[in-house]
């Protein structure tokens, strides 16, 4: 399985996304995307294009704040994955505690427009960046595939792996190698 991981894309159509990531989309399984879409038009057209999985951002009109949670979880093959847009401490400690309250092996999440992977508590905290909008980082985002193994890879929109890793989605406590 191949899922796509957006945050932070504040535009108003699909087509302005990078041509790495409409390629991606192309042949994704499904596309999470952690708020910030922005305008209505461009949410609807993303969930009738992919399977979506979403959650409102701060920055989101009113018609996306009224249809989608703030908070969402749920599964793919085995992995539980979790999904909020904007952590409350600059620590992430909060999202550690959001993913063992929603009890899930890695948060997905935005609003900071910066890339990051990394492992906390035993927890994957998965923040794509902004493919559109980043804030002194690259523009970004995130591939995650599952098979026997689960791999994350946080990518620049001109194909560049930035950082990621693998562990094998079998075991409890979450995770294997780095790379990148």
């Amino acid at each position: 399985m191949k899922i796509i991981v957006l945050s932070d894309t504040h535009l108003k159509e699909v087509g302005d996304l990078p041509d790495l990531i409409l390629k991606e989309l192309a042949d994704a399984d499904l596309v999470v995307h952690a708020g910030d879409f922005d305008t209505f038009e461009f949410y609807n057209e993303l969930k009738d294009t992919v399977r979506l999985e979403a959650v409102a951002g701060n920055s989101d009109d009113y018609e996306i704040i009224r249809e989608l949670p703030e908070t969402h979880q749920f599964e793919v093959e085995g992995l539980k994955i979790g999904v909020t847009h904007m952590p409350i401490f600059d620590d992430f400690s909060d999202l550690v505690y959001k993913a063992r309250e929603l009890e899930v092996d890695v948060i997905i999440f935005g609003h900071t427009h910066r890339p990051f992977l990394g492992k906390f508590g035993g927890v994957v905290l998965l923040n794509p960046g902004s493919p559109t909008f980043p804030r002194f980082s690259l523009l970004s985002f995130a591939e995650i595939f599952i098979d026997d193994t689960v791999e994350i890879r946080i990518r620049g929109v001109d194909g560049e792996d930035l950082r990621g890793f693998r562990f094998d989605k079998r075991r409890k406590g979450c995770c294997g190698e780095g790379f990148g």
